[in-house]
């Protein structure tokens, strides 16, 4: 036996992995027969239409600050997305990719998921530790929990 054909086997069996796994193929976020498309879509939607509730009543007091935000948001993040994709040239993330996963840490994991826990659990801390452990800690112990597995759901549901 040469000493090529082992490598050969792994090189063979590597690509077969890589073909597999579906890397390079193309992106599709809605795939109608996937009950995860279908669960990221539902829960998407119900994210936008949290924080619709959550931002209306104050949004007349505060749509022109809202606006001028906005657009110095835009202003500060596209350079950064553009050098960020210029940089990572060997693991690019396809656009359709990040854009979905930006769009449930935007609306679902944060005002539709972390928020309503992060108030149940502020309130069981409160209760167990006292308001002075509370005020003081419970944010830093709260957030990694409820708004970290909500980002992660949204990666494993995508």
């Amino acid at each position: 036996m040469s000493a090529t054909a082992p490598s050969a086997d792994l090189a063979a069996a590597q690509l077969a992995a890589i073909d597999a796994s579906g890397w390079g193929h193309r992106v599709r976020i809605f795939q109608p027969r996937n009950l995860c498309s279908w669960l990221f879509l539902y829960y998407l939607v119900l994210g936008a239409i949290a924080t619709f509730r959550f931002f209306r009543s104050e949004f007349e007091a505060v749509q022109t600050a809202f606006v001028i935000g906005s657009i110095l948001f835009a202003i500060y993040t596209i350079p950064w997305i553009f050098f960020l994709r210029h940089v990572d040239r060997w693991s690019s993330i396809p656009t359709k990719l990040l854009v979905a996963g930006a769009a449930w840490g935007g609306l679902t994991a944060t005002l539709f998921i972390a928020l309503p826990a992060n108030g149940a659990l502020l309130s069981i801390y409160s209760k167990v530790f006292g308001t002075a452990w509370a005020a003081d800690w419970a944010p830093a112990f709260t957030a990694p929990i409820n708004e970290e597995w909500g980002k992660g759901i949204g990666v494993l549901l995508l």
